[in-house]
């Protein structure tokens, strides 16, 4: 009753072997110790856990000589990270989203004056000399508008003495 009461983890299995390697006690019906198991503890005295392709194996010899064996079926280990990965999939796409998302306004804070400043030039070249380009901030963009405008207005001034009287 004792080892059934161990918390364990789903499908792990607790066995005590004398001496002999007999089965004393399992906390499942086993009537006899796993041959594998048998085999391992019999020859690796130093090694106190093991593995197959499907257990990991643990053992310890208590102070009479006999063997406290755990045996956990690799499925078990895994199970809370198999249930992790969806939640980090989501996870992991939600941050990548955020990251497009800020991504393409960060573009658009730049890219946005450009396109005014272009437009505004465009109308420069073909004569009014009259536009401004709104200056915001301290940034490189600002300071294109800024030099922009005082070109206008030295133009402005440059020409408006060859204005033609009506």
């Amino acid at each position: 009753e004792y080892l059934n009461s161990l918390s364990l983890l789903k499908d792990s299995t607790v066995f005590l072997a004398d001496t002999d390697h007999s089965l004393l006690i399992s906390s499942q019906s086993n009537t006899e110790l796993p041959q594998y198991i048998v085999d391992k503890i019999s020859s690796d005295a130093d090694l106190k856990t093991f593995s197959t392709s499907d257990y990991l194996v643990s053992y310890n010899t208590l102070a009479n000589g006999w063997k406290l064996i755990v045996e956990t079926p690799y499925s078990s280990l895994t199970e809370q990270l198999d249930a992790a990965l969806p939640i980090i999939a989501i996870l992991f796409i939600c941050i990548m989203l955020l990251a497009c998302i800020l991504g393409y306004f960060y573009a658009n804070s730049f890219s946005k004056p450009i396109i005014g400043l272009m437009s505004l030039m465009s109308k420069a070249e073909q004569g009014d000399l009259t536009i401004t380009a709104p200056i915001k901030g301290r940034d490189e963009i600002s300071e294109l508008c800024r030099r922009n405008h005082k070109s206008s207005l030295r133009c402005t001034e440059k020409y408006s003495g060859y204005a033609k009287p009506i």
